[in-house]
């Protein structure tokens, strides 16, 4: 990440939506994809009620998960935020680093190997 990198919205021209750029490498940006729908490619969604895009009343999503894709993907101006909205997520951040303890990724599947498998005594 850079160190004066400031976050930002430009249009993903992919889908003509909003993403919201959290850092840059030489010729790619880092992103979350956003939307009006509370849940993007069938995934939940962090909910920012009052829209930061200028001329945008809806509410907004934000994907949860980063992407990366090449600069030439994104539009070539950023777009214009609110007056007096700060658009620095410390929630997309703290969430993503989020680890699992260990030994509780799959506790009570019934597919992980420290399971017992039952099995009928019929004939």
């Amino acid at each position: 990440m850079k160190k004066n990198f400031k976050r930002h919205f430009r249009i993903y021209l992919k889908n003509n939506h909003p993403a919201y750029i959290v850092d840059e490498n030489a010729d790619d940006y880092v992103f979350h994809r956003t939307s009006h729908n509370k849940r993007i490619s069938g995934k939940k969604t962090f909910e920012i009620k009052n829209n930061p895009i200028r001329n945008n009343y809806l509410p907004m999503f934000i994907a949860k998960n980063k992407q990366i894709d090449k600069k030439n993907k994104f539009s070539i101006s950023e777009l214009k935020i609110k007056k007096g909205i700060d658009i620095s997520y410390p929630f997309i951040d703290s969430e993503l680093n989020k680890k699992t303890p260990a030994g509780q990724t799959n506790k009570g599947h019934p597919t992980t190997a420290r399971s017992k498998t039952i099995k009928s005594n019929k004939k």
